[in-house]
């Protein structure tokens, strides 16, 4: 989750157009729910002194967002939370969470925190176990990594994690085109040894400016897809692949999978607090993306006003682009509907060798796959 932790995955942006006032007609569609609820929580890769307090008084802003009795079955905080919150902040942070919303945990609910190597320490995973985190995702930079780089880092990080025996662990790895194929062939038998239930690769594309680039990138994912796949798992989206057995495969057979700009999820979980910088969410139907640090973040939380600088114009679940963007990332296919009034753009993707045809519907390719985020802003913005 690495650097998917990091950025506004672009498949959703062309969604967001009304400005910050939007707010109050979102709120306004929002009624009391008993559905299932979740909580994401971006932490920015540099460090930010004061940002258990942007997040508390974010959280006092948003207050109408979820309604307190609404049961929270996932809490993901993303990025770099140790970078921004010490021991004290981070139990002050789930404190405050759990005294105003109905947080499950356990085999009733998620609860996951992105970790470094570095970070995957006995105090640090005591401390989470300890707050009731159930699931752990490593962040690994392998975008720059010769054959003979050592895994003992990694393989440091997984026994720790694995003394405490009841976390699930995913790991997030980022690779481009200075990996070596034989460190990467290395790093994921390691990891599908250890059974991680998730294991994201995500390209480096500040490596893809020259062909060159592109043709290495395009078959170390293709190396890793085969690993992967022979190892008996499956890929989501255009980078998640999920071991046999994983809860969201269970979710994809029976058509109740989801994805937004905070993952894949259950489709029961329908409302979305979103806080931190740049950190995205959805009430009652609405996406909304709030303001980056140097974008105003900090402002707006001091002058008392909700972060939010954009939402979508309505209820995304109607919206055509929001459901070609589920099809495609959840199923890989889309109805062959999509196109019908689009049929420059449909020839535009059939030429980049991107959609094939397969029983009455499209479905991406290899290298499709690898552009499934560049399919859905064309296809917004068509």
């Amino acid at each position: 989750m690495t650097r998917a932790q990091q950025s506004t995955p672009s498949e959703f942006s062309a969604l967001l157009a009304y400005p910050a006032d939007f707010e109050h007609t979102a709120l306004s569609h929002r009624l009391p729910s008993i559905a299932r609820g979740g909580i994401v929580i971006r932490a920015p890769r540099i460090r930010i002194d004061n940002y258990l307090n942007l997040i508390t008084r974010e959280l006092a802003l948003k207050r109408d967002y979820l309604p307190s009795r609404q049961a929270v079955y996932s809490l993901r905080l993303q990025g770099f939370p140790l970078r921004q919150f010490n021991s004290e902040e981070l139990t002050e942070l789930i404190f405050r969470l759990c005294s105003k919303y109905r947080i499950l945990e356990g085999s009733q609910g998620e609860r996951t925190a992105c970790l470094t190597l570095e970070q995957c320490t006995s105090d640090h995973l005591a401390l989470l176990r300890g707050l009731g985190f159930n699931h752990i995702q490593i962040a690994i930079d392998a975008s720059i990594a010769g054959p003979d780089r050592s895994l003992d880092p990694v393989s440091r990080a997984l026994a720790g994690i694995a003394e405490f025996a009841a976390y699930g662990i995913g790991a997030g790895v980022d690779v481009g085109a200075d990996t070596s194929p034989i460190y990467a062939e290395k790093l994921i038998a390691l990891l599908t040894a250890a059974g991680l239930e998730e294991i994201d690769v995500n390209l480096d594309h500040q490596g893809l400016e020259q062909a060159g680039d592109q043709d290495a990138c395009l078959q170390l994912f293709t190396q890793i897809c085969a690993l992967l796949k022979g190892a008996n798992y499956t890929l989501m989206g255009d980078k998640c692949f999920k071991k046999s057995g994983h809860p969201d495969l269970k979710l994809l057979a029976s058509g109740n999978l989801a994805y937004g700009p905070w993952g894949f999820h259950s489709a029961a979980t329908r409302d979305w607090l979103a806080l931190g910088a740049r950190a995205e969410g959805m009430i009652a139907g609405y996406l909304y993306h709030n303001l980056d640090i140097g974008e105003g973040y900090e402002t707006s939380i001091q002058r008392g006003v909700t972060p939010v600088n954009r939402w979508s114009p309505h209820p995304v679940a109607g919206d055509e682009a929001f459901r070609f963007i589920q099809q495609l990332y959840c199923y890989h296919r889309v109805d062959q509907d999509f196109f019908s009034s689009r049929q420059p753009l449909l020839a535009r993707l059939l030429a980049l060798g991107w959609l094939v045809e397969e029983s009455g519907c499209w479905t991406p390719t290899q290298d499709g796959l690898r552009n499934l985020g560049v399919m859905c802003t064309l296809f917004s913005r068509h």
